[in-house]
């Protein structure tokens, strides 16, 4: 089972940290993307709808197809310029 993707992402010449990780006793995942540290985006995805299936192996694998199909929506975010608003500074060019 994937418990997290971590990836580093270049737009535009910035440099973004895409981090996702599953948080089993809240039964959500944790999204941030980072720009040097600071955080641009924290979201929490619940999964709980996704649980009592007809096996524990057939949740885990509903919950890790829910961890990469959402890490490359953020990820896919990241490329097409969707958080460069919120730089604020932080990894822009001079």
């Amino acid at each position: 089972m994937i418990v997290g993707v971590n990836k580093t992402v270049v737009f535009q010449g910035v440099t973004y940290h895409v981090q996702i990780e599953d948080l089993p006793e809240d039964l959500t995942l944790d999204v941030r993307i980072y720009v040097e540290g600071q955080v641009l985006l924290s979201k929490q995805l619940p999964y709980k709808h996704l649980l009592g299936g007809d096996s524990k192996v057939e949740d885990e694998l509903r919950v890790q197809e829910f961890l990469v199909k959402n890490f490359k929506i953020f990820e896919q975010g990241v490329l097409r310029g969707r958080l460069a608003h919120k730089l604020s500074g932080a990894g822009e060019k001079p």
